[in-house]
C-alpha cells in the first residue's frame, strides 16, 4: 500500500507521484473551467440556451456588451503579469535563478521580445512545463499587437525566420548586440552587409561565413521587401517596455488587449438599422444610455435584452408553441412584436401622450417616438434632463411588459405609481453609495402632487 500524508500520495516511482498527485488536480480543475464555459447565465434568460453570443456578452459596455469575464483570458492575463516580475531588474528573488537556467540558451529575457515558435514551446515544456505555458500565454496575448514586419523584426528565435523548421539563436552573435535585422543592412546600397563589413562592424570571427549566409537566406522575402519603409508601428520590444514602466497592475492591460472589438455591426444592430431607416443609429449613445439613465440593476438588464430584441412577445412565443396566440395580449386585435407591445398598440398610445405631457409640467419639453422610446434621447441641454427622460423611458417600457405578465391593461396612473417606488429604490441606492448629493440633482425638478 502506498503511504499518503496530507492528501499526498509517496511512491518510490518520480512518474506515479505526478500521476497520483498532480494530474487528477488539474483535470478537476479542466473539468471546472469546462463546466464554467457551459453554465447558463441567468441574466439573458433562465435555463434557456443564450440568445447573445458570448463574444459579443464580454465586450465593453460601449461596444454593446456586459464585460462578462472571458475565464481563458483572465488566466492568460494572470500569466503574462508573472512576466512583468520575471523582467523586472530591481526583483532580486532567487526564483528567477531557476528560469534564468532553462532560457539563457534562447537569450533570457529577449525571448519575450520574439515571436516565438511551437518548436521553443516544445522544447522549453521538457524542463518546465509551467515556464511553457506562460511563454504560450505570452504570445497568444501580444500576437494582436501591431509588430513591425521589418527593420526591427527581431531575428531569433522568430517562426518566421527558420532553416529546417529551427528559428535561429546565435549566442556569440547576441553577445555583441546584434538583435535587429536592420543591424544586418545596408541602407546606403538597400541590401544585406557583405560578409567582410559584418566581420569589420562587429569583429566577427571569419570562420562564421556559413552561419552568416544561412541566416540572411532564411530571411522572408516580405521582411526584405519592406525592410527601407519608415513605418514605425508599435512594436513587442517597445510593448516591453511599456509593461515594464508601469507601477500599477498590469492583467487589466493583458485582459483587454485579448478582447477584438467588434469591426462590423451584429445582425439584431442590422435589424434595427433597418427599421429605422434613414436615421442614423449612434450604438455608442444606445448602448451607454441606461448606465447614465439608471443605478438600478433591474432596468440596466431590462434595457440590454430590449436592445438585443430577446424580450418574450406573443409572436415568438407562439412561434415556440409556448402561447396559445400570437395577437396583443393588451388589444388582442395585431400580432404583438416589440413594435407593437412598446408603442404602436391603442392602449400604449395614451401612456406615452400623458408621459409626454407629465413631462413638459416639468419643463422638459421632448417629442417622443419609437425611436427614442427604443433607445432614449441626448439631445435636451442638461445630461440631467436626458438622463430622467431615458430613465421614464426605460421604465414605461418595463412597467408595460410587467402589466402584459399580470394580464393586466396598462393605465398612465399606475406607471406613475411604479415611477415613485423606483425613484425611492434609487434614492436608497444612493444613501448606501453615499451620493445622495448626485441623486437629489438629477430629480430636484420632479414633484408629484
Amino acid at each position: 500500500m502506498k503511504p499518503q500524508r496530507l492528501g499526498i500520495t509517496f511512491t518510490n516511482n518520480e512518474k506515479d507521484t505526478v500521476l497520483k498527485n498532480i494530474l487528477p488536480k488539474l483535470q478537476n480543475f479542466k473539468n471546472c473551467l469546462k463546466s464554467w464555459h457551459h453554465r447558463k447565465l441567468t441574466l439573458i434568460g433562465k435555463n434557456t440556451p443564450d440568445k447573445i453570443k458570448r463574444t459579443q456578452l464580454i465586450q465593453s459596455i460601449e461596444n454593446g456588451g456586459i464585460q462578462l469575464t472571458n475565464i481563458d483570458s483572465f488566466l492568460n492575463a494572470v500569466k503574462c503579469s508573472w512576466v512583468k516580475r520575471y523582467l523586472d531588474n530591481t526583483n532580486t528573488s532567487k526564483w528567477k535563478l531557476f528560469y534564468q537556467k532553462i532560457l539563457k540558451k534562447y537569450g533570457d529575457s529577449v525571448l519575450f521580445e520574439c515571436n516565438i515558435s511551437n518548436t521553443i514551446l516544445h522544447e522549453i515544456a521538457n524542463e518546465n512545463i509551467f515556464l511553457s505555458d506562460v511563454l504560450s500565454a505570452w504570445s497568444d496575448v501580444t500576437h494582436n499587437l501591431e509588430t513591425q514586419t521589418s527593420s526591427k523584426t527581431i531575428l531569433w528565435n522568430n517562426k518566421d525566420i527558420t532553416s529546417n523548421n529551427k528559428t535561429f539563436f546565435y549566442k556569440d552573435w547576441f553577445e555583441r548586440s546584434i538583435k535587429y535585422v536592420d543591424q544586418l543592412y545596408d541602407y546606403r546600397i538597400k541590401d544585406f552587409y557583405s560578409f567582410d563589413n559584418i566581420c569589420y562592424i562587429y569583429g566577427m570571427p571569419s570562420n562564421n561565413f556559413l552561419k552568416y549566409y544561412t541566416l540572411i537566406k532564411c530571411i522572408p522575402i516580405h521582411i526584405k521587401s519592406e525592410i527601407n519603409t519608415n513605418n514605425t508601428p508599435c512594436t513587442q520590444t517597445t510593448f516591453v517596455e511599456n509593461i515594464l514602466g508601469r507601477k500599477n497592475k498590469t492583467n487589466k492591460i493583458f485582459y483587454t488587449l485579448q478582447i477584438q472589438n467588434p469591426t462590423e455591426n451584429s445582425k439584431i444592430q442590422n435589424k434595427w438599422q433597418v427599421l429605422f431607416g434613414e436615421n442614423e443609429l449612434n450604438w455608442k449613445h444606445i448602448f451607454t444610455m441606461p448606465y447614465k439613465a439608471t443605478i438600478e440593476s433591474t432596468l440596466r438588464n431590462f434595457q440590454y435584452k430590449y436592445i438585443h430584441r430577446i424580450i418574450a412577445t406573443n409572436k415568438y412565443l407562439f412561434k415556440c408553441k409556448l402561447s396559445n396566440s400570437n395577437l396583443c395580449d393588451f388589444c388582442s386585435e395585431n400580432i404583438e412584436t416589440i413594435e407593437h407591445l412598446f408603442w404602436e398598440c391603442k392602449h400604449i398610445q395614451p401612456i406615452c401622450n400623458q408621459l409626454i405631457s407629465f413631462l413638459e409640467q416639468h419643463q422638459l419639453n421632448v417629442k417622443l417616438s419609437f425611436l427614442n422610446v427604443s433607445f432614449g434621447i441626448n439631445s435636451l441641454k442638461s445630461i440631467d434632463c436626458n438622463n430622467i427622460v431615458n430613465f421614464m423611458v426605460i421604465l414605461m417600457k418595463y412597467f408595460i411588459l410587467n402589466m402584459k405578465y399580470k394580464k393586466q391593461v396598462p393605465t398612465f396612473n399606475c406607471f406613475v405609481h411604479s415611477l415613485k417606488l423606483k425613484i425611492q429604490i434609487e434614492k436608497e441606492i444612493a444613501l448606501s453609495n453615499d451620493t445622495l448629493h448626485i441623486f437629489e440633482q438629477k430629480w430636484n425638478r420632479i414633484k408629484f402632487s
